[in-house]
């Protein structure tokens, strides 16, 4: 593997990379894709080292902002390039073309770490492919040509500094005059091509089945393998023509078009496929290497197959190193290179996996491990690395379970929705400023808590929690149990009748209440339950699976109709086992996540990520994610409620937030509603600041420890 980089070596390094000799730049490449790896051209040995990929995806998306504006500052990228050297990541991927400033920053980070005698950061450059969708199924990849083309030249000669790009939204623009090509290690093109696009693609252009270029050629290919080809050479040519170098290359894919076959998946998961591997590539000195973004859990095939589920490593069972292994076989003569792999530290979990690395429902301890674990298996599977996925949580981002509650889109980035698992895969977290606690009196009654055992009760928010400070007269006793009550919306809306787990009947209270909270002692630790009214449960809306009789989608006036314990129905799974039953394939049962069983620690201790209410002797701290109380927008202070008249999915704006509290199924009273200032947009949201997560110091850990 690469060793520490001599001074001598450095500085020839960028000699050689920078010289006007372009005929060193043609009889020695500075990147190449052998066998396994990646290799890096050492000017002062004449030799290549091998270099196992500890990479990471470059996410810039801030709360408040989207995928596309790409507004990273200065000061930002050179933070984050410094907490990705010290990790020990040793390149970065960009799946796009950023603004200039990114690559004035990177070059002066990179010529800094060369006077410190410490390696680069290499960079694998992404080329995005648009997404345009027909509605009529007819997307073909060959209309896209001509586009495509002008995006890769545009890319290289902006790494090569020699472009300026006028105005325009969405992307990248201004004066690109930073040569940063002695550190682009690599190019991928594209993003995750979807089935449609491929089927369509080929049934629109039969005749096409081989290409031969200047530095790749195919035949008995399919339409689609022949467009990427042809797309590959078109950068590799333009490259060499005009810079007189030339690196490894690769198409952005995914298991969903992956050349394996998988019998246990029967949905457009295993119904097309991109295989390039019998693209020829003697004509292109820097060789192509193939790039999958891959994951434990998902597509479901890769914990149903049989034989996947065989593997295991020194965590227990593990389908995703079977999968990997499998992967690697197919692409045996070329480098394969995770290009996203990882898991995110979100409350929810909406797809579990084999190997127990799942589709969120980790603490930001767990993921790190979890990423720990995935990182060793592509060492064992013989691969050329992986790319993590992320840098930073992404606050814009869907998720396909929570989208249907977590709208509207062009709103989402300006709150953090800590349940949903697309948010919350980065190894920096964004943590909002909280607003001054309020102290809340009574609404019924009197105005006092203290005529019974409460003494205050405040409560304050930001754009990741609604949090609740309640302190007792006395001690908290093993045997008591607390009952809080949230009336979300409307007063005359919702169930009257809170729960108890230690009465047949519940305190009957003022307010209607959507939500109520169960805090109590068990088995020799305090435990937290969340509920919600059977009329206003979402379980089973995404998979359109919910009961209409019962669950209305909004809340409505009840008395004693019972409370449903929040749950999400998942992914199907059954892991089928063909030596025991009949059932060879195929999906039995939905995997249920009960994502009210919240959290609970002690003041005193460390806070975990995945906590939400804190005991300690008179106190009960409480931070409930809006997700949980069903906020589409907190920003807008905007609930979920569907009328059925209606072909959306639509909300109401709340009048705030009214707190019920009942301690031994006693009644201690019903605070006034609370409502917080709404916010418009990211000037006007509550500021953030940087934190660095746990599963961050796991991942430097891994990589010290790495063994190759």
């Amino acid at each position: 593997m690469i060793n520490q980089f001599s001074i001598i070596f450095l500085c020839l390094f960028i000699v050689a990379c920078n010289s006007e000799n372009t005929e060193e730049k043609d009889d020695t490449l500075p990147f190449r894709a052998k066998t396994n790896t990646l290799e890096v051209y050492d000017y002062s040995n004449k030799q290549y080292d091998p270099m196992f990929l500890t990479g990471i995806n470059l996410s810039v998306a801030t709360p408040g902002t989207y995928a596309g504006e790409l507004v990273a500052t200065r000061d930002q990228y050179k933070n984050w390039l410094a907490l990705i050297a010290d990790a020990g990541i040793n390149s970065i991927r960009t799946y796009t073309l950023h603004f200039p400033r990114f690559y004035q920053v990177f070059d002066e980070f990179n010529k800094n770490r060369v006077a410190q005698r410490l390696p680069p950061i290499y960079l694998i450059q992404g080329i995005w492919l648009d997404e345009e969708f027909s509605d009529n199924n007819e997307d073909n990849l060959y209309d896209f040509s001509e586009e495509f083309q002008k995006a890769i030249y545009e890319v290289i000669d902006a790494v090569h500094g020699n472009i300026e790009i006028d105005h325009r939204f969405g992307e990248a623009h201004g004066i690109f005059d930073t040569d940063v090509s002695p550190w682009i290690m690599a190019y991928i093109i594209g993003r995750e091509i979807f089935p449609n696009e491929v089927e369509s693609t080929n049934r629109l252009n039969p005749e096409i089945s081989e290409f031969s270029g200047n530095a790749l050629n195919i035949d008995n290919a399919s339409p689609t393998e022949t467009w990427v080809t042809q797309r590959l050479d078109d950068l590799i040519t333009y490259e060499r023509n005009n810079y007189q170098t030339e690196r490894p290359v690769s198409l952005s894919s995914w298991p969903t078009l992956d050349p394996l076959n998988h019998p246990t998946e029967e949905s457009f998961e295993d119904s097309e496929s991109i295989d390039l591997a019998n693209i020829n590539d003697s004509n292109a000195p820097a060789g192509i290497f193939y790039s999958f973004h891959a994951y434990p859990y998902y597509p479901d095939f890769i914990s149903e197959d049989y034989n996947y589920r065989q593997y295991e490593d020194i965590n227990g069972p593990n389908s995703y190193l079977g999968y990997l292994i499998d992967l690697k076989a197919h692409y045996s003569h070329r480098p394969l290179i995770i290009a996203e792999y990882g898991t995110p530290s979100s409350w929810g979990n909406v797809h579990t996996s084999h190997s127990d690395i799942n589709h969120g429902g980790l603490n930001e301890e767990e993921q790190g491990n979890a990423i720990n674990r995935m990182l060793n298996n592509m060492v064992e599977a013989n691969t050329g690395g992986g790319m993590l996925f992320a840098l930073i949580d992404e606050w814009w981002k869907p998720t396909w379970l929570t989208n249907e509650f977590d709208f509207p889109f062009d709103r989402r980035a300006f709150w953090h929705n800590i349940l949903a698992p697309e948010q919350n895969y980065g190894l920096i977290a964004f943590e909002p400023q909280r607003s001054e606690y309020v102290t809340l009196n009574q609404a019924h009654y009197s105005n006092s808590w203290t005529d019974k055992d409460i003494n205050q009760l405040q409560v304050s928010y930001d754009s990741k929690f609604f949090h609740i400070d309640l302190s007792l007269n006395r001690t908290l006793a093993n045997s008591d149990e607390i009952i809080l009550g949230f009336d979300t919306y409307q007063e005359e809306l919702g169930e009257i009748v809170l729960p108890n787990g230690n009465a047949t009947q519940g305190v009957t209270t003022n307010q209607g209440n959507e939500f109520s909270l169960r805090i109590f002692f068990d088995d020799n630790e305090w435990k937290a339950q969340f509920f919600v009214t059977p009329a206003y449960d979402l379980f089973g809306l995404w998979n359109n699976e919910h009961n209409p009789s019962i669950q209305q989608l909004q809340s409505i006036a009840s008395e004693g109709n019972g409370w449903n314990l929040l749950s999400w129905k998942t992914n199907y799974s059954s892991f089928p086992d063909p030596t025991v039953t009949d059932t060879f394939y195929g999906h039995q049962e939905n995997i249920i996540y009960e994502i009210g069983n919240l959290g609970v620690q002690d003041i005193d201790e460390t806070l975990r990520s995945d906590d939400a209410v804190l005991i300690k002797d008179q106190m009960i701290s409480l931070r409930i994610p809006w997700g949980l109380l069903q906020f589409s927008d907190p920003s807008q202070r905007q609930v979920f409620h569907d009328e059925a008249s209606s072909a959306f999915i639509g909300s109401l704006t709340s009048e705030g937030i009214a707190i019920a509290v009942v301690l031994n199924n006693i009644l201690q009273g019903e605070s006034e509603r609370f409502a917080w200032t709404p916010w418009n947009d990211r000037h006007d949201m509550p500021t953030v600041e940087e934190r660095v997560k746990p599963a961050y110091y796991l991942y430097q850990q891994a990589i010290a420890e790495l063994i190759l």
